[in-house]
């Protein structure tokens, strides 16, 4: 047993030993080092371990030591108690910038394990050993993004690619029918518990330029095919329903965030941009593509391959703008058996600005989802007949 393993033991050996004892309280704590130092220096060293053996992955792959850090889960029970001892106790706590690093280890092995193993085969992708890791480290996540806020630690870039992993992993769940099993619904709790962070983390920070093109090219098709697996998913309605919202959230934030909404509505003047390297307009002046056309190039991409299961969601993603310009504006947008007169100016500005350009690809989509919970195609057709 090398000494790194040793010292895990023994740190476990203290968490469950605590854990037999009870009494969270101060004045019944008579060691010589005070608990909330102990609980701060365990947090700072398995933090530290998790992170360490994740990078190491990252690296070069090999299945080092410290690597196998990152699949123990006595270093996830560990910290595991830190993050309960501290929420009952109130014990501040240091959370590094790079946590994000070992839940999306865990992800992709789970997501590995699941890609190896044969079609709806629940207990060969998770063993009994798997799924104790796994359900330790969603314990984790929800302690650490419920009773902690620490959102606003990670980067942009780190957080798009944790939920990349994590929704091609519920996507996964979804494709092989194994929302209903066990583990199939501890994967969709985990789904649920990223993702609300996440979107709650791009509306404080919302996305820029880069990080705009980013979160379209690298979330949204993996979005929408999440939406369209829970679009009339009968199997565990609360669960589904709560990703659902996420799932929403996410998008509104990602990509309808108040400060993206107004380039939206100018898209009209699309005669006046031109890539870069394209050539220079009449006036001699280059001026470089919005970023916001980011958006319409997925889109279209994913309308010309038609790709079924994200097209059912493309509906659902302009509701999500409409339902965002009529909350900023105020404007009375009905999104329903609307007729010309009684369309707002919010509305027509929407529609001029943001459909005229893009009425055909909108036509695609018309096409191909025939379900009318959402008509906002419908209120673009009838707008254009005033």
């Amino acid at each position: 047993m090398n000494i790194k393993c040793r010292k895990v033991e023994i740190a476990l050996d203290y968490v469950r030993t605590r854990g037999e004892e009870g009494g969270d309280g101060p004045e019944q704590d008579c060691d010589t080092v005070k608990l909330s130092r102990v609980i701060v220096f365990l947090s700072d060293w398995i933090q530290s371990l998790l992170i360490s053996s994740a990078k190491k992955v990252k690296l070069d792959g090999e299945q080092h030591d410290v690597v196998k850090a990152c699949l123990d889960a006595r270093c996830w029970e560990i910290f595991k108690f830190c993050l309960e001892k501290s929420s009952r106790l109130q014990i501040p706590l240091n959370f590094s910038q790079k946590l994000l690093q070992p839940i999306q280890f865990i992800a992709r092995h789970v997501l590995l394990r699941l890609n190896d193993s044969p079609m709806h085969a629940e207990e060969s992708f998770l063993t009994d050993e798997g799924f104790e890791l796994f359900n330790l480290m969603v314990d984790c996540v929800s302690l650490l993004y419920g009773s902690h806020n620490v959102t606003s630690n990670e980067s942009l870039e780190q957080w798009i690619s944790t939920v990349h992993t994590v929704i091609e992993l519920v996507n996964r769940i979804f494709t092989e029918s194994l929302d209903s099993r066990k583990a199939g619904v501890l994967v969709l709790q985990f789904s649920c518990f990223v993702l609300g962070p996440f979107a709650k983390f791009l509306r404080i920070h919302p996305t820029r330029k880069s990080g705009f093109s980013d979160f379209v090219h690298k979330l949204l098709e993996p979005l929408l095919q999440l939406f369209g697996h829970l679009r009339g998913n009968r199997n565990n309605p609360g669960l589904t329903g709560n990703l659902l919202r996420s799932v929403d959230e996410v998008l509104s934030n990602g990509v309808f965030h108040p400060i993206h909404i107004e380039g939206f509505l100018t898209l009209h003047s699309s005669d006046k941009y031109v890539t870069a390297g394209e050539g220079k307009s009449k006036d001699s002046k280059i001026i470089v593509m919005s970023y916001h056309r980011h958006l319409f190039e997925e889109l279209e991409k994913i309308m010309t391959s038609k790709k079924m299961l994200a097209l059912k969601g493309v509906s659902k993603l302009f509701h999500l703008l409409v339902k965002q310009v009529r909350k900023l504006r105020g404007a009375s947008m009905p999104i329903e058996g609307s007729s010309a007169s009684t369309v707002s100016e919010g509305s027509k500005q929407l529609e001029h600005g943001l459909f005229g350009p893009r009425s055909k690809m909108l036509s695609m989509a018309s096409d191909i989802n025939s379900e009318r919970d959402y008509s906002l195609v419908n209120l673009s057709s009838e707008a254009r007949k005033s």
